[in-house]
């Protein structure tokens, strides 16, 4: 279960959307932050606003969107492993996309 949400330094000003074709992974961190890796090396933290259940538990979802853009307007919707298939799950709204980096951890 997802429970590593590594510490990053926000780069620039909020976007409310992001291009679907650039989207590289989705590592979701919590049932709340998920990271969109871009091609390039960009990275976009997206925190929900509200907690969606079960997200940081099975660490996937699965979006329908008409435009080729995933925008802070859309409903994302957790996927389920349930016996030998996948369900979807809850449907939770995104947040904005914060450009961030991942900053290296001091060690004590």
């Amino acid at each position: 279960p997802a429970a590593y949400d590594p510490p990053v330094r926000v780069v620039s000003e909020a976007r409310n959307c992001i291009p679907l074709a650039q989207i590289r992974r989705t590592p979701v961190r919590s049932d709340d932050v998920i990271d969109f890796e871009m091609r390039g090396g960009r990275v976009y933290r997206n925190v929900l606003p509200n907690s969606c259940p079960q997200l940081g538990l099975w660490e996937a979802f699965t979006y329908d969107t008409e435009i080729n853009r995933l925008c802070s307007a859309e409903i994302i919707y957790t996927l389920q492993q349930i016996g030998g298939g996948v369900q979807r799950g809850a449907g939770c709204g995104l947040g904005q996309f914060v450009p961030v980096e991942y900053v290296e951890e001091e060690e004590d």
